[in-house]
């Protein structure tokens, strides 16, 4: 055992002894090239060839710096290549705003290509330029429907920006070039439930479920669209699944919670929303559920504990704790009724600080 050990690890040595002295030869002799068109740039100092090849080698040679300067200083001489190369130097060195430039000049000079426009958006994107990004994935798209990471970038960008509507278009344009996938399905699933499209969203979470990739929102979009179908108890059967598909998450427990309190249980409401927040004690709407439950069971310190927490991230609380003060100033249940009126004050500060 011990003399087969050691003959794998003179292997493993005398392949990293070959690897560096190859490395190392490629690398003397790519310095010596440098050296040698750096004295012929010298002296024809206006040869924009030389200046190319030189430039493609300080890239090479990961000179970022000496490959911006060279290539930079004739940009409009360059042929495409080199001007690619020095886009992708400016982009090593995190320079995104002159990245784009040379690749808009790219554009304008040589014509349109989709894979220049495509590299664009991404460098827009870099600088946080998410509307002209999506203006070039758009011509992109047009130039080349079966480019498909256009397709997908743009639908990232979307779902971003938080405009369901157009993401879901594009997901089933992709759908219908590309095939199906677990991704679209459960992206589909999503979207369908944001939409209120009930009969596609069962159909798209199935899918996605027996596609095996699905998450535990997969199984939550699901039980709400039967929910809207007045399916109670296939609600509860499917979020059970998700939480014993998905124990580790806390959203399947936040939705059990809210399943149990609307059907009015709500000790067993209470459980989960404990059991969510025992996984993520930042959950802020099971945090909202767990005080909503405790008032329910006259809880009111757990109830002022849990909305203490949800205040800060969630504009329902304050509104809830409103009605909650005036329940209790009807029962005459003065002693919690000022405490809850403070919480409720504290969370309409914490809600305006927010906006």
């Amino acid at each position: 055992m011990s003399i087969l050990y050691n003959r794998i690890n003179m292997r493993i040595i005398k392949y990293i002894i070959v690897i560096l002295f190859f490395t190392t030869i490629f690398g003397v002799e790519l310095d010596s090239k440098i050296h040698k068109l750096e004295a012929k740039l010298k002296a024809a100092p206006n040869s924009t060839a030389l200046r190319s090849r030189l430039g493609k080698l300080y890239f090479k040679n990961k000179q970022l710096k000496k490959c911006i300067e060279i290539l930079s200083s004739e940009i409009d001489e360059l042929g495409k290549s080199h001007k690619l190369i020095l886009a992708q130097c400016y982009l090593m060195e995190k320079r995104f705003v002159d990245q784009s430039a040379v690749l808009q000049n790219i554009i304008d000079s040589r014509g349109d290509h989709y894979t220049v426009r495509f590299q664009l958006a991404k460098s827009y994107i870099l600088q946080k330029l998410d509307d002209k990004a999506a203006e070039q994935l758009l011509i992109v798209i047009k130039a080349n429907k079966k480019f498909k990471p256009a397709y997908n970038l743009l639908i990232d960008l979307f779902l971003k920006a938080k405009n369901y509507y157009e993401a879901r278009l594009l997901i089933e344009e992709s759908r219908t070039l590309f095939g199906e996938s677990g991704k679209t399905l459960s992206l589909l699933c999503e979207l369908y439930s944001r939409e209120g499209f009930i009969d596609k969203t069962v159909l798209a979470c199935n899918k996605a479920i027996k596609s095996k990739t699905h998450s535990v929102d997969t199984f939550v979009y699901l039980a709400i669209a039967h929910k809207d179908n007045k399916d109670l108890p296939s609600v509860k059967k499917i979020l059970q699944k998700a939480i014993k598909l998905h124990p580790k998450e806390h959203e399947g427990y936040e939705a059990l919670g809210y399943y149990y309190f609307g059907t009015k249980n709500y000790s067993i409401a209470k459980k989960y929303f404990l059991k969510a927040i025992k996984i993520n004690p930042k959950a802020v709407d099971s945090q909202l559920g767990l005080g909503q439950a405790s008032f329910q069971l006259k809880q009111y310190q757990k109830t002022l504990d849990a909305f203490n927490v949800a205040c800060g991230s969630n504009n329902e609380a304050y509104k809830t704790l409103r009605i909650y003060t005036s329940l209790l100033r009807k029962e005459k249940n003065y002693q919690w009724m000022g405490k809850f009126e403070s919480t409720s004050s504290r969370c309409r500060y914490l809600s305006r600080q927010k906006k």
